[in-house]
């Protein structure tokens, strides 16, 4: 039951990895259109953010020791 614990704990991490990585580059988009269209920015910016707020989310998903029923049997 742990291995399952720790490969969902794996999994969460893996994503949020991704997604933060995501958001580091819309940022960097949103900074790169700011230079030519100012309307591009806002969209590229939102989406970053969007972005943090799913890695928010997935993080605080990830499973911790004694919360998954499983584990504790």
């Amino acid at each position: 039951m742990m291995i399952r614990l720790i490969d969902e704990r794996e999994s969460y991490l893996s994503a949020a990895a991704f997604i933060s990585d995501a958001a580091e580059s819309l940022t960097s988009a949103a900074q790169t259109l700011a230079l030519t269209d100012p309307r591009l920015e806002a969209v590229a910016s939102s989406l970053a953010l969007a972005s943090d707020n799913l890695m928010g989310r997935v993080i605080s998903e990830v499973p911790r020791d004694g919360e998954d029923d499983e584990v504790a049997l």
